[in-house]
């Protein structure tokens, strides 16, 4: 089971399981999509970059934004330390 999690002003907040990492990514971005239009957006990783560029292509796919201005960045030493190695997310900032 893969635990989806948001980060909100700061709390961390369980949103739902996947049961499977197949279904990750698409429900990400299904959640993303929920949340409306974004001036920026970011597909973040802890240790694996391919991941995270194939969830940024997902984002693209899906009409979030072009592909060209979602940025691939490794997430930070404390949320990286607490969601562990193979993690993925999104970030962004709503219009």
């Amino acid at each position: 089971v893969k635990p989806l999690m948001e980060v909100k002003m700061g709390e961390v907040l369980p949103v739902e399981q996947v049961r499977t990492w197949k279904r990750v990514p698409p429900r990400m971005v299904e959640l993303a999509q929920a949340r409306g239009a974004y001036e920026e957006l970011a597909a973040l990783y802890t240790t694996e970059r391919a991941t995270a560029e194939q969830l940024a292509d997902q984002l693209a796919a899906a009409g979030l934004m072009p592909r060209e201005r979602i940025l691939i960045q490794q997430a930070g030493g404390v949320l990286g330390a607490h969601a562990g190695p193979g993690a993925v997310g999104i970030g962004g900032l709503l219009k």
